[in-house]
């Protein structure tokens, strides 16, 4: 008989008699990382955790359990996974969507003319000249030099209003005379700088299904406002406010009357002379 206490623990230990099966700390893991769904990749992550999981119990003999937390963290892993994915193409289409707004700024300093006529309002289409268009890209480019591109996807826009906020440049629709302005950041070679975009959404543009673009203004490095078309030259209307209207006095043309003075006086006039007799 033997009698060495270790040795009995050990075959104990070996063939695992009496031993109560454990829960697998990964199969845990697994459900806990993608229940916590609101960041992202975690889902994923549990998704392998669980699979991981699952064939750690497998090859356990039964000395491991947890195979319903496993499966549980890779489907509700992968489920959420999928809301993720299709969330972040949504918003990447919006953003895109949303930085195309600007188009107007990219087809001035590419300099075609017919493309940035195609996404404005009929409004500003009757009042836009071509050195209107000449003049705001000289401007622009006097302070912040030639635009470069607009920040692609949610995390360079974030970046860029960050930028803005360092220069001082936090947009403040308090100074733009419209209501609902969109402030866009754009990179020009200078450094970024906020363009705010007036959108009509009354009418769709010409060369897209975008709202028509009423107004682009440039928020300049001592924050004033650069305007492609100047506000109070919409708010006229086309045509000039200083030029006299079509319905004139036709006076003027009128062949002047004779004053009173120059109507001789019947009883002045001198009678006919008599005949002689």
């Amino acid at each position: 008989m033997n009698q060495n206490p270790y040795e009995a623990g050990a075959d104990f230990s070996e063939h695992g008699y009496d031993e109560p099966p454990r829960t697998s700390v990964m199969a845990i893991l697994s459900l806990v990382c993608s229940l916590v769904c609101f960041i992202p990749g975690l889902s994923a992550i549990g998704s392998l955790l669980g699979i991981f999981a699952l064939l750690g119990i497998s090859k356990s003999e039964g000395r491991v359990k947890g195979t319903g937390l496993a499966v549980a963290g890779i489907v509700v892993g992968m489920l959420v996974s999928v809301i993720w994915f299709v969330g972040a193409i949504g918003l990447q289409k919006a953003m895109m969507q949303y930085t195309s707004l600007g188009q107007t700024i990219s087809d001035i300093e590419a300099g075609d003319l017919t493309a940035l006529r195609g996404e404005l309002s009929s409004s500003t289409q009757a009042v836009l000249t071509d050195e209107m268009v000449a003049e705001f890209k000289a401007a622009y480019t006097a302070d912040g030099g030639a635009f470069v591109e607009w920040p692609k996807g949610i995390v360079q826009i974030f970046g860029e209003f960050m930028n803005l906020g360092k220069a001082g440049q936090q947009p403040d629709n308090s100074t733009v005379p419209y209501a609902n302005p969109v402030p866009i950041p754009g990179k020009f070679t200078n450094g970024s700088h906020l363009v705010w975009v007036i959108l009509d959404q009354s009418e769709l543009a010409a060369s897209s299904t975008r709202p028509a673009t009423i107004n682009v203004g440039y928020l300049a490095s001592d924050n004033s406002i650069i305007w492609l078309v100047d506000p109070d030259v919409l708010s006229a209307g086309p045509g000039d406010p200083g030029a006299p209207t079509a319905t004139q006095d036709d006076s003027t043309d009128a062949t002047p009357e004779e004053s009173p003075d120059e109507i001789p006086d019947a009883g002045d006039a001198s009678p006919p002379a008599e005949g002689g007799g």
